[in-house]
């Protein structure tokens, strides 16, 4: 998933065109992404949120949400939390099989708690 509105990006590590974070810094990091959907009426097949936190191409926290068959309007959110250690050179990015259905109040966070 890519998250083209940037709010804080220090050092760049983060690219809207790829949706990857590539560590520069090596060590103790925090990440969170919340993947919101609006919900419609026409859209009673593909009504769940689903989508991972992967470092190095390997999910490892799942964000995952199912609205009610009967539900025709509304949004709903699901979201995601991973603290990691990364070495310089890991690649962090929000996969998800909703990717192309998110609003645009989706979120992707990260922060270095603690460098090595």
């Amino acid at each position: 998933m890519k998250f083209s509105h940037i709010i804080t990006d220090i050092g760049n590590d983060y690219s809207p065109a790829t949706g990857r974070f590539t560590c520069r810094y090596p060590g103790l990091y925090l990440f969170t992404t919340s993947i919101t959907k609006m919900r419609s009426a026409a859209d009673r097949i593909n009504n769940f949120v689903q989508a991972f936190i992967s470092v190095n191409g390997s999910n490892k926290v799942e964000a995952y949400t199912n609205t009610r068959a009967d539900a025709d309007y509304g949004d709903y959110e699901a979201t995601a939390t991973l603290t990691v250690h990364l070495s310089r050179g890991d690649i962090v990015v929000v996969v998800g099989s909703s990717a192309s259905d998110m609003e645009s109040w989706s979120n992707f966070s990260g922060v270095l708690i603690f460098p090595d």
